[in-house]
């Protein structure tokens, strides 16, 4: 069994949910006279299923906030954490030339995170500039980062085409994996566009620094050519 399979077949409430419909079934399926009733309760039982689970997804984002337990671990975050990128262009595009990189900077409770890209399409040079700004929190290995503002720099052929900021209200939660020595989001974001997938597909039990799944996960996204996830500390 894949190990993406095995997350969701993991998943408590999933299961509880089937068993329940699986006892349902059997006492309905008794007798003929009971499985049309069977047949009509089961698809109001599977839609409140359904939407029970959608708001738990959505309430339970653990993904956003640091544990409550305290660690013992002293984890220093200062410095420059970059992440390793590829271009977005085909290798042998003589069209479209793309570059990119995203770092972020911690200072103290603060840090910077920037990304920027260069494109060269046809004869036109673009460059994207996103700056994220905003406090930090940690427990452990684990780091919080709380973004309160966003500035957007947007030039074409050296000339300023949008220039805006924005007050922006979102926390991530990131983990430091020692044995990599990397840097993780729990889900995957470029230029601070949040992605609906990442590693906290892989854990089961929020927060557990020894659950294999989480671990596996890390792996897993450490070393993606397409949509890395990892940063590391730079060294001068």
């Amino acid at each position: 069994m894949r190990i993406f399979d095995f997350h969701f077949m993991a998943n408590s409430q999933f299961c509880r949910s089937i068993k329940f419909l699986t006892e349902i079934r059997k006492y309905f399926s008794s007798s003929s006279k009971n499985k049309f009733i069977y047949l009509n309760l089961s698809s109001y039982v599977t839609f409140l299923i359904l939407v029970l689970l959608g708001m738990n997804c959505a309430s339970n984002e653990w993904y956003r906030k640091l544990p409550e337990e305290r660690s013992s671990v002293k984890k220093i975050f200062s410095g420059k954490w970059v992440k390793s990128t590829n271009p977005r262009s085909a290798m042998n595009s003589s069209w479209h030339k793309n570059s990119w990189s995203e770092e972020i900077e911690i200072s103290q409770n603060r840090f910077k995170k920037k990304f920027f890209s260069t494109d060269i399409v046809g004869k036109t040079l673009k460059t994207l500039e996103i700056n994220a700004s905003g406090e930090i929190e940690s427990n452990g290995n684990w780091l919080l980062l709380k973004t309160k503002s966003i500035d957007t720099i947007l030039n074409e052929d050296g000339k300023s085409v949008d220039m805006k900021t924005e007050t922006y209200h979102k926390s991530m939660l990131y983990y430091y994996n020692s044995e990599l020595n990397l840097l993780f989001p729990m889900i995957h974001d470029r230029a601070n566009e949040e992605k609906v997938f990442g590693i906290k597909d892989g854990v089961n039990e929020p927060y557990n620094e020894k659950e294999r799944n989480f671990n596996l996960y890390m792996k897993i996204f450490a070393f993606k050519d397409f949509q890395p996830h990892a940063y590391r500390l730079k060294t001068e």
